[in-house]
């Protein structure tokens, strides 16, 4: 509807995140579904979030080349030679006038990534990036310039907010007139420093309409405002390829996912979830404790009653490996002082000369403190350590 009422002015965007810890009926084939639908939606152009690194840099471009549209990433480059991945920018036309967009990834993304796809690129300053291709744009003629970054604030205040977004976006060259934000997965409707910044929560819930006016004389946007709207289902009819595209994999995953694989005797919030997953890793290495970060769950909850395979994937859409390791007592009392807001399984009150065997899914069992761990070896998932711990509760 949002386009249909300027057909021949719309450009559909996206700032990251298409794939990436998602659903079973999209991560059982290798997210192609997900791309498919947005080939679908006739998106004009997106940019890389942190998510389309979870399986390494050939998977990403690997569904990247997949996309018809394309994909921009002006700050994402190889670790060795600093050679950028993708095109920095490109340039729609609409109406006979050019838009320019920058697309850009937050600098904290090798901190979501297990090491050996960390490794794989560099993320340069975000605003430095920005900064470099606008001259470039401005060569070409293209004065109304937006960019896609998948970085993200919080509001601090009605007009004000704070966050990577927010600072990036003060040191943006000032021909920029819009930011489309994105990553944490909140509500942004602000200017910053002249610049329009906008982000539409997270998982569809809402999206962002922008409206530039360019005077085409010279190309100069002269007014940048949006809204963000919720997305609602009542009085919508599905478009009906993409309802048939979803009914076609839907019906091909439902085998595997509508498998029950425990029963839960009370519901779950996000924090008892949390414990649950950091107690079966524990149990599933056979260890002393288990060591989780809290990021690594995805769903909120789950109900008590049966639980499928496809609810117990959403809560480890990851699949990241757990680790089952030997470690000082001194060393783990250090590690849980210097990171409070890890989650543990088993006891705190730890002998220092003692050496206690310890679970701790990859993104854990990669940090430096852990460095000095021995008889490291992987034993699983996450995901298979909690259906095993479902399993019990039959």
């Amino acid at each position: 509807r949002a386009t249909a009422s300027h057909p021949s002015r719309t450009i559909r965007v996206h700032a990251g995140d298409i794939v990436g810890a998602s659903p079973l009926i999209s991560s059982h084939f290798h997210d192609e579904p997900t791309i498919e639908a947005t080939n679908r939606m006739e998106l004009d152009v997106g940019t890389l979030g942190n998510h389309e690194f979870d399986e390494g840099g050939a998977e990403a471009l690997r569904l990247v080349r997949r996309a018809r549209y394309p994909y921009i990433a002006a700050n994402t480059v190889t670790r060795e030679g600093g050679e950028l991945i993708l095109p920095p920018y490109e340039i729609v036309e609409r109406d006979g006038v050019k838009v320019g967009f920058i697309g850009v990834t937050t600098i904290d993304t090798p901190h979501f990534l297990l090491s050996e796809f960390a490794r794989q690129f560099s993320w340069l300053d975000l605003s430095d990036s920005v900064n470099r291709w606008v001259p470039e744009l401005q060569g070409q003629g293209v004065e109304a310039i937006v960019v896609l970054a998948h970085a993200g604030g919080f509001h601090h205040g009605p007009n004000a907010a704070v966050g990577e977004i927010v600072d990036e976006t003060q040191q943006m060259d000032d021909a920029v007139d819009a930011v489309v934000a994105g990553h944490t997965h909140s509500r942004l409707n602000l200017e910053v420093d002249g610049k329009l910044v906008i982000e539409a929560f997270s998982y569809g819930v809402a999206f962002d309409r922008v409206r530039l006016r360019i005077d085409r004389r010279s190309g100069d946007v002269v007014d940048a405002t949006g809204r963000v709207l919720p997305t609602r289902h009542d009085g919508i009819e599905p478009d009906p390829d993409l309802a048939d595209l979803v009914e076609t994999y839907a019906e091909r995953v439902a085998p595997l996912g509508d498998r029950v694989v425990g029963h839960l005797p009370n519901d779950l919030d996000k924090q008892a979830l949390d414990q649950t997953a950091a107690d079966a890793q524990r149990a599933f290495a056979g260890a002393d404790l288990a060591i989780m970060n809290p990021g690594n769950t995805r769903r909120p909850g789950l109900e008590a009653g049966p639980v499928t395979y496809a609810e117990a994937f959403e809560v480890h859409a990851y699949e990241h490996p757990v680790w089952r390791m030997r470690v000082r007592g001194a060393d783990l009392t250090a590690t849980l002082a210097e990171q409070p807001k890890l989650l543990v399984s088993g006891p705190r009150d730890l002998d220092p000369d003692a050496v206690y065997t310890v679970a701790a899914n990859g993104i854990v069992a990669e940090r430096p403190t852990f460095a000095g761990a021995v008889e490291r070896e992987v034993v699983g998932t996450d995901l298979e350590a909690l259906v095993a711990w479902l399993g019990r509760e039959r």
